[in-house]
């Protein structure tokens, strides 16, 4: 059986600010909050009594909490035929996880900086030229982070660490369109 709650909640806020018609201001924030209480418990039949007995061995009640805020500012300039922006956005991420059934309790906190950057050139009223570069993030999810150990068979183990971090990407494109 299996008792699942999940709840997301953000809020986010932006601006934006026409300097004049070549110049934009833009900032904003985000926060978003993610939790997850699992509480999953495995019973097996015992002929001999003729009841359900639970199996410790792979029931367990995990919880996860996510809270990340995040802050932006990007600027943007249109000259002639060319488009520049570039921007930053600067995080605060806590991630709380807790394995009730064994009292496994971590929380690990990190401060990341996204910069972005791009670069847009009308070359004729057909063709584009477009350069960019982002830095991104993909975030262990709670499954992944959960460290009690889920056996299907003796051939398909899972076990997640609470300890992983997160795993940045550097993307850069160029493309003519």
């Amino acid at each position: 059986t299996t008792d699942l709650e999940r709840g997301v909640a953000d809020l986010q806020l932006d601006y934006s600010h026409p300097i004049n018609d070549q110049f934009r201001i833009e900032s904003g924030y985000k926060g978003t909050l993610r939790y997850m209480d699992n509480d999953f418990r495995s019973y097996d039949f015992d002929s001999s009594t003729v009841q359900f007995l639970l199996d410790d061995s792979v029931s367990n009640h995990f919880r996860f909490d996510e809270n990340i805020q995040a802050a932006y500012g990007q600027l943007s300039l249109q000259s002639g035929k060319a488009t520049y922006q570039t921007g930053l956005r600067a995080e605060v991420v806590q991630t709380t996880t807790e394995l009730r059934d064994t009292n496994e309790n971590t929380t690990e906190s990190y401060t990341s900086l996204y910069p972005s950057a791009s670069f847009t050139l009308d070359l004729t009223e057909v063709y584009q030229l477009q350069s960019s570069y982002s830095r991104r993030v993909k975030r262990p999810r709670d499954r992944q982070l959960n460290p009690s150990v889920f056996k299907m068979d003796d051939t398909s183990i899972r076990m997640g660490n609470p300890y992983l971090q997160p795993e940045y990407t550097n993307v850069m494109e160029l493309s003519l369109s």
